[in-house]
């Protein structure tokens, strides 16, 4: 494949025919992932990326055919799934198909996780404690990390990249527990 991630792609089908694969997708598996997905989806909005999704909890019969038919449709040639971590989600079902990862991100600055710190008694006392449980740099991801996040992963850079699991959250998940416990106590004396 030759190309950006968001300009036509040729490539060669399995019956010898070319192909283009142009479209690039970000799907949400669960209602509460949207907001994230669309703030990924904006900066690639004006270049045609799409931005599907299920309501409820995926996974269901329904939205795993879903999934899988537009997955390897042959005009497709990337779609970000994005979930929240929460739901059940079939890899090895869309593995045997396609190329598939799914990116988590956790502490994430969109405009509606603004307003949701602006609404805390002391707006600047919250954010500086959200920052604290993130091991990375004690600071949140931007939209920006992850949109390169994802180009990286619908690029031919990452071409035997699959079934993974993608925390771009400053090692929030792994870390957080670890690095922001009071340790104090463990201390020898």
């Amino acid at each position: 494949m030759t190309g950006s991630i968001l300009t036509p792609n040729a490539y060669l089908r399995s019956d010898g025919r070319k192909g283009i694969r142009n479209i690039v997708s970000i799907v949400y598996l669960v209602e509460c992932a949207h907001h994230v997905a669309r703030e990924i989806q904006l900066p690639f909005r004006e270049q045609g990326v799409h931005l599907l999704g299920f309501s409820g909890c995926y996974p269901n019969e329904y939205s795993f055919r879903m999934m899988r038919s537009l997955c390897t449709h042959p005009i497709v040639g990337a779609v970000l799934l994005v979930s929240l971590g929460c739901e059940g989600f079939n890899r090895r079902g869309l593995l045997e198909a396609i190329r598939v990862n799914c990116l988590i991100p956790a502490e994430v600055i969109t405009p509606l996780y603004e307003r949701w710190l602006d609404q805390a008694p002391d707006p600047a006392a919250a954010r500086e404690q959200l920052k604290k449980t993130i091991p990375l740099e004690r600071r949140t991801t931007t939209v920006q990390e992850i949109a390169d996040t994802v180009a990286f992963l619908a690029s031919p850079k990452s071409s035997h990249t699959t079934g993974q699991l993608v925390y771009v959250d400053g090692g929030y998940v792994h870390l957080d527990s670890a690095c922001t416990q009071d340790t104090s106590h463990l201390k020898s004396s």
